[in-house]
C-alpha cells in the first residue's frame, strides 16, 4: 500500500508545485500590469496638469512627473519630455518655464540629479514645497 501512495503523492505535490508556481508568475505578471495602468494613468494626469490655465496645477503636475520618474525610473516617459519642451519655451511664468527644462532634462539624464535622490522623493510635500521655493526665490517669482 505504501509503495502505491507515494508516486501518487509525489505526482500530486509535483502538479501543486507547478501550479503554485505559476499562480505566482500570473500574480507577479498581473502586479507589473497593474503598475504599469496606474503609470499611464498618472502620466495621462499629468499631461493635462500640463496644459492647465492655472499655473499652480502646472507646477504640481511638473513635480509630480519628477517623482514619478524617481519612483519607477524604468519608465519610457519620452511623450513628458516633449510637452516639458514646449513649457520650457512657452510656459506662463519664469518658474514653470525653469521647472521644466529641469524636469525635462531630469527624465532625459538622471544620472545628473543626484541631489533628488539626497532629497528623497519619499518625503512628496517636504519635496515639492523646497524645490518650488527654490525655483522661485532663483528665478524672482
Amino acid at each position: 500500500m505504501l509503495k502505491q501512495s507515494l508516486p501518487f503523492t509525489l505526482f500530486v505535490t509535483l502538479i501543486l508545485v507547478t501550479l503554485t508556481v505559476a499562480q505566482a508568475t500570473g500574480d507577479q505578471s498581473q502586479t507589473e500590469l497593474n503598475e504599469l495602468e496606474k503609470i499611464q494613468d498618472a502620466i495621462a494626469n499629468y499631461e493635462k496638469g500640463l496644459v492647465h490655465h492655472n499655473p499652480g496645477v502646472t507646477e504640481s503636475a511638473i513635480i509630480n512627473i519628477m517623482t514619478l520618474k524617481y519612483n519607477y525610473p524604468n519608465y519610457d516617459y519620452r511623450t513628458l519630455v516633449n510637452q516639458l519642451q514646449n513649457l520650457e519655451n512657452t510656459g506662463k511664468t519664469k518658474s514653470i518655464r525653469f521647472m521644466a527644462y529641469i524636469v525635462k532634462n531630469y527624465l532625459l539624464h538622471p544620472e545628473r540629479f543626484t541631489w533628488v535622490e539626497e532629497m528623497c522623493c519619499r518625503h512628496d510635500q517636504l519635496f515639492y514645497s523646497l524645490i518650488t521655493e527654490k525655483i522661485h526665490s532663483q528665478v524672482g517669482e
